[in-house]
């Protein structure tokens, strides 16, 4: 993760999170361990704004993430 909190010209930075399905069976990589841990980087960045949270919930890693913002209507 990037960790400069502001952009080059001081305002705060927005973030795009994506999360994705792990091939493994450990529960410290699923969705919801995922967001806690998205959670609580923002809360250690408050000068962040969480734009959207995109999941890959079917097939790990076989979505491209500009294919998978277009799936949602946003653009990178």
């Amino acid at each position: 993760m990037r960790r400069s909190t502001t952009a080059d010209d001081g305002r705060p930075l927005r973030v795009l999170a994506a999360c994705r399905v792990s091939n493994d069976d450990d529960s410290s990589s699923s969705l919801e361990r995922q967001r806690e841990k998205l959670q609580e980087w923002l809360h250690d960045n408050p000068h962040c704004t969480l734009v959207h949270v995109t999941e890959d919930r079917s097939v790990s890693g076989a979505i491209d993430l500009k294919d998978r913002l277009a799936q949602e209507n946003l653009r990178p």
